[in-house]
């Protein structure tokens, strides 16, 4: 990132060559003693707006590193996420698919069973009539 100030105004042009895809510059205000100064503010004034606005600079710096080391994450996250996911849809298949097979093998032995008995009840009635 280059930073150059524009005279005498308090703003800052900033080059930002890192970021992907983007050649356009922005524009950003800094706040400066210089541009205080100019407005008119005394100095112990201007000392404690400075002073506020580093503690919030501060913060906004950290809460941005803590964002920063977020989205280095997110990619890994996104990863587990369709993973846990297809986990759980191969899941909900592979029930459905074990209660049917489960299901058929218990009525195939039924099957059997009746057909054996069918059959023992027939050769009895013929060991009968002979």
């Amino acid at each position: 990132m280059l930073v150059k100030s524009a005279k005498y105004s308090g703003f800052y042009i900033i080059y930002r060559h890192e970021e992907p895809g983007t050649k356009e510059r922005k524009i950003e205000m800094a706040l400066t003693r210089k541009m205080l100064k100019a407005m008119g503010i005394e100095d112990d004034k201007i000392d404690q707006i400075i002073e506020a606005h580093s503690e919030t600079v501060d913060g906004l710096k950290t809460d941005l590193k803590k964002y920063e080391e977020d989205a280095k994450v997110l990619p890994d996250i996104r990863k587990q996420l369709e993973k846990a996911q297809a986990d759980l849809e191969a899941g909900k298949k592979d029930s459905y698919k074990v209660k049917y097979d489960a299901l058929k093998e218990d009525f195939e032995k039924f099957k059997t069973n009746r057909h054996k008995k069918k059959i023992t009840k027939q050769r009895n009635l013929l060991t009968v009539e002979f």
